[in-house]
C-alpha cells in the first residue's frame, strides 16, 4: 500500500530529471561558495578564482551528464540542514559535487568522474584553508 501511495506522489509531482538535479546542485553550492567572500584581501581573491574555477567544473560536468544519462537516476538524499558555517559548508560543496560525479558520469566516463571527485578534495582543503577551520581561536 505504500508503495503505491509513493508511486502515486511520485507520478504526481514528477520525478527529477538529472538536469535539473544538478541545477539545484549548482544553485546550492553557489549559496554556499558566498560564505567563503569576507575573510579578507588575499583570502577573497583565492575564494573568487576558486568559485570560478568550480563554475567551470559545474559548467562541464552538466555537458557531460547530458551526455551520458540515458536512465534516470537519483541523486543520494542529502538531509542533512544548510549551515551558514564555512566549515561545513567546504564539506558540503566537495560531497555534492562528488555525488553528481559519481551518480551520472562514472559508468559513462570513469576518468572524469575520478578526476572531479579528486578535484572536490583538493578544493575542500582550500576552503577550509581560506576559513580557518580547525585552528584554534587565540582569545
Amino acid at each position: 500500500m505504500k508503495l503505491g501511495f509513493f508511486t502515486l506522489v511520485a507520478v504526481a509531482y514528477g520525478a527529477r530529471t538529472p538536469e535539473s538535479q544538478l541545477a539545484s546542485v549548482k544553485e546550492e553550492v553557489t549559496e554556499m561558495l558566498d560564505a567563503f567572500t569576507g575573510f579578507g584581501g588575499g583570502k577573497t581573491k583565492i575564494a573568487k578564482k576558486k568559485k570560478a574555477q568550480l563554475e567551470k567544473t559545474m559548467d562541464k560536468l552538466s555537458e557531460t551528464v547530458k551526455k551520458c544519462t540515458m536512465e534516470e537516476a537519483e541523486l543520494p538524499a542529502d538531509d542533512a540542514e544548510r549551515s551558514t558555517d564555512p566549515c561545513k559548508a567546504a564539506g558540503a560543496i566537495k560531497r555534492k559535487i562528488s555525488n553528481v560525479a559519481t551518480t551520472y558520469i562514472a559508468d559513462c566516463k570513469p576518468s572524469m568522474s575520478d578526476r572531479i571527485v579528486s578535484r572536490m578534495m583538493s578544493v575542500e582543503k582550500v576552503l577550509k584553508r581560506i576559513a580557518g577551520c580547525g585552528k584554534k581561536s587565540s582569545n
